[in-house]
C-alpha cells in the first residue's frame, strides 16, 4: 500500500463518515431535485464501487493477464481498459485477441455495474431494465470468449488505473450528477420524454454512472416515469459503448479496429 493510496483511503473515510452525516436531507433549488445528502451519498456510493474494484485488482496483483484485467478493470473504469488495450495492440498485435477480449469484457461489466447501482437505489426499475442490460452484458462476454478459442499469450497488464477515490474526481462526479439531475428534470418538464432521452445520450458520452443514478433517483421520487428512466439508462449505456468503440478506432491498429468493430456492432 503506497502512501498516496493510504491518504486517499483516509479521504474516502472522511467524506463517507464525517461529511455525509452533516449534510441536510432536504430538497432545495429549482424543481426541488437537489438534496445535498442524497447527492453526496451517491458520490460515496459510486466511489465505493470503484474503490472495491481497485482493491480487487491490487489483491490479484499487477502480473495478471489481460483477460482478468477486463473483468476487474470493468468495475473501475471500462473506458480506461479499452484505452490501454488499444495502445497495447498498437505496440504488439500478438496480444490482439486477449486485448479485444479484455476490452469487450470490461465494457460488458459496465452493464452489470449499472444493474447493481439501480438495484441499490431503486429496485423497482429492475423488472424492465434487467432484460436488455443483462442480455447485452452476457452477449458481450460470450462474443469475447469466441476470440479465445485459439491459444494466446497471457501478457502482463499495463492498465493505469488511478486510485478510484481522490477529492477532485469526487467533486467532478458530484457536479456532473447535479447538472444531469437538473437538465433531466427540466427537459422532462419542457420537452417531455424526448428531452430526457437526448440528455441521457449526451450524458452517456462522458459518464454512465451519473445518468444512471440520476434516473434511478428521479424515478424513485416520482419526478419521471419508470419507463422514461429505464429507456434513458439503456440509451446512455449504448452511447457510452459507442464512445469506447470510437476510442478503439482512434488508438488501435487496423486489425484491432476490425475486431473491436465486429463485437461492438453486435452489442
Amino acid at each position: 500500500i503506497s502512501e498516496r493510496e493510504m491518504i486517499d483511503t483516509l479521504k474516502f473515510l472522511v467524506i463517507a463518515f464525517v461529511i455525509l452525516p452533516l449534510l441536510p436531507n432536504t430538497y432545495i433549488g429549482p424543481f426541488h431535485v437537489f438534496n445535498p445528502y442524497q447527492i453526496w451519498l451517491m458520490v460515496v456510493f459510486i466511489s465505493g464501487i470503484s474503490y472495491a474494484g481497485y482493491i480487487a485488482m491490487k489483491i490479484i496483483g499487477p502480473e495478471m493477464g489481460l483477460s482478468v484485467t477486463g473483468i476487474m478493470g470493468g468495475l473501475v473504469s471500462s473506458t480506461a481498459v479499452v484505452t490501454a488495450m488499444a495502445g497495447r495492440v498498437k505496440e504488439s498485435e500478438s496480444v490482439l485477441k486477449a486485448a479485444v477480449f479484455a476490452s469487450v469484457v470490461a465494457s460488458s461489466m459496465m452493464f452489470f455495474r449499472i444493474l447493481f447501482e439501480v438495484m441499490v437505489i431503486n429496485p423497482s426499475l429492475l423488472t424492465l431494465l434487467l432484460p436488455p442490460l443483462f442480455t447485452m452484458g452476457i452477449l458481450g462476454i460470450s462474443l469475447g470468449l469466441t476470440l479465445l478459442r485459439t491459444p494466446h499469450e497471457n501478457v502482463k497488464s499495463e492498465v493505469k488505473l488511478k486510485n478510484p477515490f481522490s477529492l477532485r474526481p469526487a467533486f467532478i462526479f458530484g457536479a456532473l450528477f447535479m447538472i444531469i439531475l437538473f437538465i433531466s428534470k427540466a427537459a422532462n418538464n419542457y420537452m417531455g420524454n424526448m428531452g430526457v432521452y437526448a440528455a441521457g445520450i449526451v450524458s452517456g458520452v462522458a459518464d454512465v454512472d451519473a445518468i444512471t443514478v440520476s434516473m434511478a433517483l428521479l424515478s424513485k421520487n416520482n419526478m419521471i416515469s419508470s419507463y422514461t428512466a429505464i429507456t434513458t439508462i439503456t440509451l446512455a449505456s449504448i452511447s457510452n459503448t459507442l464512445v469506447k468503440l470510437g476510442i478503439a478506432f482512434l488508438l488501435g491498429t487496423k486489425n484491432a479496429i476490425q475486431s473491436f468493430t465486429k463485437v461492438f456492432e453486435i452489442l
